[in-house]
């Protein structure tokens, strides 16, 4: 059944098929009272309106608390 009530793009609490990356990093910024959760917010979007720009340094995401830093490389393996 479909819940009408529930913005566009927005997963129901316990939903998590479909998550694309850029998906889950806003839900879990959100969770983490990073990004805003009110629609009413003039920096609110749904967390599938995010991309993985946005989480990048070319970026221009808005958090409510603190900043993101430069980005790093990470390398696995030897």
């Amino acid at each position: 059944m479909v819940n009408e009530s529930r913005m566009e793009g927005e997963l129901e609490q316990g939903e998590t098929n479909g998550y694309f990356c850029s998906e889950l990093m806003a839900a879990a910024f959100k969770h983490l009272g990073l990004l805003p959760t009110d629609p009413s917010n003039p920096f609110y979007l749904p967390a599938s309106r995010y991309y993985p720009l946005d989480f990048s340094e070319k970026g221009e995401l808005k958090l409510e608390k603190g900043h993101l830093d430069f980005e790093r490389d990470i390398v696995f393996g030897g």
